[in-house]
């Protein structure tokens, strides 16, 4: 929001109504229930800050849901011209104030083709946009799905990312791992920024554990960390096991208050050794998912 202080807080969009499929008209539907929003919003700012007040500075929303809805081609056109282009009064677009973006479960029932076209269309309203979190789970990604929504995870603004129940093979992993650990502008990679990493319930096995600690490697501030469900097995859980530790001794990732490793396997010593330094070297975990790692 603007630096004023009597600025109203920036709202959250959400998707009213039940979950469903969403074509052209139920669109509209939603974005006049956003224009009413915001219209008033805007109203509310206007009385706080003087008739004579500049808005072009002030930032109406923040925030935004798309979850739990499935969009056709047309319907994700509307809703990203409506969030891409200047909304009223002189104010910019509404994408370039958004730092949350809940992206979830948007394609459910779609073609593929259709599918990733939406996630493209829906990304890319948010090109302008300096996103600290984005959640894409719950979206049949696969390879092509990555490049259809570079524009959000490539953002190196991003500091909390969710990719969960997206099918995730090992090659859809190493295409991830090379965009958030990418720093060809020298300004650092976003693997470096990340606060937040979400993979769960994935197919990425051994191989997608060594794309994960390719990011790893390059974490220095995580504070929630999930990996878990991904077909690791024996030598994918011990390669996971093993950046944690180097990470954790490294100094990196000190702050770690959150991991999440359901569903791997630590039963070898070296894993095992590996997962209990790790857990040994962190001062602020205050949650720690551990169940079915044959321990």
């Amino acid at each position: 929001m603007g630096t004023n202080s009597k600025h109203p807080a920036p709202i959250k969009l959400e998707t009213p109504g039940e979950r469903g499929f969403v074509d052209s008209a139920k669109a509209k539907e939603i974005i006049q229930h956003w224009n009413d929003q915001l219209a008033g919003h805007l109203q509310i700012a206007k009385v706080a800050l003087g008739a004579d007040a500049d808005l072009s500075t002030i930032i109406l929303c923040d925030r935004i849901s798309l979850t739990d809805k499935s969009y056709d081609a047309e319907a994700a056109s509307l809703i990203a011209e409506f969030l891409s282009t200047p909304w009223k009064d002189g104010l910019p677009p509404l994408a370039n104030g958004i730092v949350e973006a809940d992206l979830s479960d948007i394609i459910a029932g779609r073609m593929t083709e259709e599918g990733l076209q939406v996630l493209e269309t829906i990304c890319d309203a948010f090109r302008a946009a300096q996103l600290v979190e984005a959640d894409l789970s719950d979206n049949a990604i696969g390879q092509q799905g990555i490049g259809a929504c570079k524009s959000v995870i490539g953002k190196k603004s991003l500091e909390r990312l969710s990719l969960c129940n997206n099918g995730l093979s090992e090659a859809t992993m190493a295409q991830v791992a090379d965009i958030l650990t990418n720093d060809e502008d020298g300004t650092g990679s976003i693997a470096s920024r990340l606060t937040k990493i979400h993979f769960y319930n994935n197919m990425s096995g051994e191989g997608g554990c060594s794309e994960f600690v390719r990011i790893l490697e390059q974490s220095k501030c995580l504070v929630d960390i999930r990996f878990s469900s991904t077909r690791a097995r024996r030598e994918g859980s011990t390669i996971v096991a093993s950046a944690l530790d180097a990470a954790l001794a490294d100094g990196r990732n000190a702050d770690l208050e959150r991991l999440d490793l359901c569903d791997n396997i630590f039963k070898d010593a070296a894993s095992h050794d590996a997962l209990f330094r790790a857990l040994g070297a962190t001062k602020c975990l205050k949650y720690l998912d551990l169940r079915e790692c044959d321990l």
